[in-house]
């Protein structure tokens, strides 16, 4: 059995945003804020991404033992307030009265940031030793294309105005890919062969293993590598469930 699929993401995006220059003085010995400039900048983008997909599965035993394979190609568009092309930039006169004490910091959108896109395999083999147990294996290879960073990254100094005065840029970024290969194991059976009541009870137990190479992003201070943003090497869960009559209730740790 199998299935094949293509699915056409059409995206236009039109984003407008606040550009505001900030001055920042001691005033009676307390730091103030007024703001110098304000203007409005307005962005416009779109794109096309075709998306196919397809899986198989087959029975190895009948019944009893199945395996299945897939292949995807993945998108997800960046979230919304990344995407907003507003800029707030600082000059610091608190100390001498000059702008060089600093620092100087601009924080800012990214209209211009692309989605996240990856190719995604699958294999998975599931096993049924009676009708009321699962036991599962399934193994994931990621092939990452680009991905964004969830918080802002420091791209240095630079002239954001062209006048001559340098600003640390604080934005989003995209990163250009990473590899990601890992393996999942599920397990689950009711159990049904207790008496009375207790029959009701169940048990869902899954673990995952998950390691990323290749991420390319480093730190800003010490140009160390970074791992992979929001990625765990290990994560499980475990329900203890009842079901039974009227009352269903379940009982999760993750």
């Amino acid at each position: 059995l199998g299935n094949f699929g293509l699915r056409r993401v059409y995206t236009e995006t039109s984003s407008t945003g606040q550009v505001t220059r900030n001055e920042t003085r001691l005033v009676n010995g307390v730091a103030s804020t007024n703001t110098v400039a304000n203007t409005q900048a307005t962005f416009k983008r779109d794109y096309t991404i075709w998306l196919p997909s397809f899986n198989i599965q087959t029975w190895l035993i009948d019944n009893r033992l199945s395996a299945r394979a897939g292949f995807a190609q993945l998108m997800a568009r960046p979230l919304v307030n990344y995407l907003m092309p507003s800029v707030t930039c600082t000059i610091n006169y608190t100390n001498d009265g000059t702008s060089e004490d600093g620092p100087d910091s601009c924080t800012a959108g990214n209209p211009g940031l692309k989605p996240y896109r990856a190719n995604q395999y699958d294999l998975s083999f599931e096993w049924y030793p009676d009708s009321d147990t699962q036991l599962s294996a399934g193994f994931f290879y990621k092939d990452i294309r680009s991905f964004y960073l969830s918080q802002r990254t420091n791209l240095g100094q630079q002239d954001i105005f062209g006048d001559g005065t340098l600003y640390y840029y604080n934005t989003y970024i995209n990163g250009d890919g990473a590899k990601i290969s890992g393996v999942e194991l599920t397990a689950k059976t009711a159990f049904t062969w207790l008496p009375g009541l207790l029959s009701g009870f169940g048990v869902d137990l899954n673990y995952t293993y998950q390691k990323a190479k290749d991420v390319g992003v480093f730190s800003s201070l010490d140009g160390s590598s970074l791992p992979y943003p929001g990625l765990s090497e290990h994560s499980y869960n475990a329900t203890l469930w009842y079901d039974k009559g009227p009352i269903n209730a379940r009982l999760a740790y993750n």
